[in-house]
């Protein structure tokens, strides 16, 4: 399962205007997550309708509210992320039983990091491009192409290789 933050979505649906590219992990046998609070973050957003439609055909899937108290919790001790970084992170921590098919999907450095000090397993945008190369599902020159595109567009990633 992957359980994405909105960074991603943003990268798969807006910046490579290409859904179909994330939507290539359930083909894989993957189960595409987001918390409620990715939802909120994105439902008025640029990707508003195409991840309504996704989340309508079944291809991604809203998961249950976190309590209130939990998130809470979290955020004062970690106040500088975003609602959807914090649930992203603790539902990873609710499924941890399962860590090696669990995965958090966090672009932003601070969410990382915190991510690092729960020994979360996570990766970003482009671990998620390197994952569809490495199954073959997109070739080494899309690969690129893909990444070179989200440079370009100024969509923060490091690491390029």
């Amino acid at each position: 399962m992957k359980i994405i933050d909105s960074s991603p979505i943003i990268a798969f649906y807006s910046e490579l205007s290409n859904p179909n590219l994330l939507h290539k992990f359930i083909e894989l046998g993957y189960e595409l997550r987001i918390p409620k609070g990715v939802f909120s973050e994105l439902e008025n957003g640029r990707t508003s309708e195409i991840l309504k439609s996704s989340i309508a055909d079944g291809k991604i899937k809203i998961l249950a509210d976190l309590s209130s108290e939990e998130t809470l919790h979290f955020k004062n001790r970690h106040p500088y992320l975003g609602k959807g970084e914090i649930e992203v992170i603790l539902w990873w921590l609710k499924l941890k039983s399962d860590a090696n098919k669990h995965y958090c999907i966090l672009d932003d450095k601070k969410a990382r990091k915190v991510a690092g000090k729960y020994n979360v397993v996570f990766t970003g945008t482009i671990g998620l491009i390197d994952l569809l190369h490495k199954k073959q599902a997109i070739t080494q020159n899309e690969r690129m192409e893909f990444i070179t595109k989200l440079s370009v567009s100024g969509f923060r990633i490091k690491g390029i290789s």
